[in-house]
This record gives C-alpha cells, structure tokens and sequence, in this order.
C-alpha cells in the first residue's frame, strides 16, 4: 500500500467593501507515487492563477476555474501513468490554459467555455501513448494548440460555435492520428501536421453563420510525411479551402466540399500507391491535384459552375479521372517524366468547358468526352504506342 498525498487548494480573497477579489494564486508541487491534487477557483474573481508540478508516477491533477475570466491554469507532470484535467466555464473569457507532461502514458483533458470572446489552450506532450483532447466552446478567436513527441499518440480538438478559431497541431511518432472539428465557426483555421508511420488526420469544418451574418471561409491543412498515412477533409457552405500535402508511401488523401462557394482545394502526393480524392459541389471551386511516384490514382469530381481542375502526374503507371458537370469548367490533365502505362480521362457535361491533356511517355492513354456546345479539348501526346480518344456530342 503506498502513502497517497491528496492536496486540495481552494483560493478566495476578499477585501474590505467587495464580494469578490481579483488575481488569486494557488500553487501545488508534489513529488512521489499516488499523488492526487485538485484546485478551484470561483465565485467571479478575475486573473486568477493555478499551478500545479507533479514528479513521479501515478499522480493525477485537476484544476477548475468557474465564473473567473483572465485566468491562467498550468500544469506539469513527470514520469508515468500521469492525468492532467483543467476545466475553465461559465464566463471563462480570455482564461490559458497549459499543460506539459514529459512521460509514458499520459493524458490531458482541458474543456474552456466562454461567452463570444478567446481562450487558449496548450498542450505538450513527450513520450509515449499520449493521450490530448481540447474542447472550446462558443470561444470566437480561440486558439488551440497541441504538440505530441512519442509513438502511438492521439489528439482530438474540437471548437463549437468559435468563429475565427485556430487549431494547430503536431505530432511525431507512428500510430498517430488527429480529429479537428470546427462547427459553426465561421472564419475558423485548422493544421494538423503528422511524421511517421501509421497516421490518420481528420478535419470537419462546418461554416455556417445560421442568419446571424455572412459566412466565412474557413481554411484547413493537413502535411503528413511517413507511411500509411491518411487525410480527409470535409468542409461545407462559404468559401473554405483545403489543403493536402502527403510525403512517402500509400498515402491516401480525400478532399469533399460540398455546397462550397468560391472554395480551393489542393493535394500534393509523393510516394507509391497514393490516392486522392476531391469532390466539389457548387459553383466557382477549383481543385488542384499533384502526384509524383507509381501506380497513382487522382479523382476529382466537380459538379457546379465555373469550376477548374488540374492534375499533374510524373511517374509510371498513373491515372487521373476528371469529372465536371456544369457550364464553364476547365480540365487540365499533364503527366510527364517519360511516364509509362498512365491514363487520363476527362468528362464534361454542359457547355462552355475546355479539356486539355498532355502525355508524354509511351504507353499512354487519354480519353476526352464532352457533351454540350462550345466545348473545346486538346491533347498532345509525346512518345511511342500512345492512344488518344475525343468524342464531342
């Protein structure tokens, strides 16, 4: 049986004429095994300040402050099987919230909740089988940030109803995976970046103003270097972009904006066996696709107006598929490096869209469909046993 050391601070000041005081301070260090430690702090004091250091193993900490704004919760903790939740709500406006912990196991759970105004959060984590979760509630301008060093790592942020929130997280290891989700936050930015093997990355931006104004756009960007990593992105309603960067091999990158209104998308694959994946729909999207290895495969489904869309594949055995469904829409398909065995295919619905395909290489094949009037397709194709194929309806 080991001692347990339990510490509970609460800290209230109060001075002559007032109900509550401002910037209180509690502070806690602990060093052992077992150790468990708690603060509150409430009842509407103003820049208060929490620290808390834990040495050792199974130590646990938890801080809350309620009804305070301006606060500032810290949280360090060393060694194994460590726990860190810091709770900042009701009137929590402009509260920092920081947590470091250097070990094994740990796990840090921080949830802010304002009223229409920022708070930052910050979490740091070394080791291994890391645990974060961020949540931010009605937080316009919040800001969000969690780094993790070790294997099998997991990060989850999410950010409800914060416009112009932002999200930035890394991570370094195998195993790894992200989830940001950006609900009705308009304006709201999201980054996740991953190195290793085994990743995952998921972001879900939802901007919608719901008639309390015009929507912005939001952005979100997911950068993975390693193996078997996989992004996607979703976005819906006004003016998102998104952006795909994956480094290594099969790699798998999906990109859907639906309903997006002037909206980017832009994906760029280096290894072998990579995928990607963009499907658009509405009017004046326009996505970008780049792939460099083998065996490739790039689809990019537009359905809408005034959309763009262009591929470029260097490498052998490639294969590019743009659909567009609409008036207006240019396709633009370029594979090169002396490439062998690539095909492209282009189909486009309506009219006004022009269709360019470049080859060169041997082996290739190129398929061009248009239906409408106006339509216009090129394709030029440098190289030995090529096959070209344009059908105008």
């Amino acid at each position: 049986m080991f001692q347990k050391k339990l510490i509970a601070v609460a800290v209230m000041m109060t001075a002559a004429g007032t109900t509550f005081a401002d910037s209180n301070i509690a502070t806690q260090n602990q060093s052992g095994t077992g150790n468990a430690a708690a603060i509150t702090q409430n009842n509407g004091a103003v820049a208060n300040t929490a620290a808390q250091t834990q040495t050792g193993n199974y130590n646990s900490a938890s801080t809350t402050q309620q009804g305070t704004s301006n606060n500032l919760a810290n949280t360090y903790q060393e060694g194994e099987y460590n726990s860190a939740t810091i709770t900042q709500y009701d009137y929590a406006n402009g509260s920092v919230a920081d947590v470091n912990q250097v070990g094994n196991s740990n796990s840090a759970f921080v949830t802010q909740h304002t009223y229409n105004t920022s708070a930052t959060a910050d979490v740091d984590q070394y080791g291994n089988d890391n645990s974060a979760t961020v949540l931010q509630d009605n937080a316009d301008g919040a800001y969000a940030s969690a780094y993790q060093g070790g294997d099998a790592n997991a990060v989850h942020i999410d950010q409800y109803w914060s416009d112009y929130g932002s999200v930035n997280s890394a991570q370094y290891g195998t195993a790894n995976s992200g989830t940001v989700l950006q609900i009705v936050s308009d304006g709201a930015v999201a980054s996740l970046y991953q190195n290793g093997g085994g990743n995952s990355a998921l972001i879900d931006q939802n901007t919608n103003s719901y008639n309390y104004g015009p929507g912005e756009g939001t952005v979100a960007s997911i950068s993975q270097y390693g193996y078997d990593n996989n992004g996607i992105i979703t976005q819906r309603n006004l003016s998102n972009e998104a952006y795909i960067s994956q480094s290594y091999d099969r790699n798998f990158a999906n990109v859907d904006q639906i309903g997006s209104h002037d909206g980017y998308a832009n994906v760029s694959q280096t290894g072998y066996d990579n995928v990607a994946t963009t499907t658009q729909t509405g009017t004046q999207n326009y996505a970008n696709v780049w792939q460099y290895g083998w065996n490739n495969n790039a689809d990019v489904d537009q359905s809408g107006d005034y959309n763009q869309a262009s591929a470029n594949s260097e490498g052998y055995g490639n294969s590019t598929d743009i659909d567009q469904a609409g008036n207006n829409n240019i396709a633009n398909i370029n594979q090169y490096w002396y490439g062998e065995g690539n095909l492209a295919v282009v189909n486009q619905n309506g009219t006004g869209n022009y269709a360019d395909v470049q080859q060169t290489g041997y082996y290739n094949s190129a398929n061009v469909q248009q239906t409408g009037a106006f339509n216009a397709a090129t394709v030029s194709q440098s190289g030995t046993g090529n096959m070209a194929t344009v059908v105008q309806n």
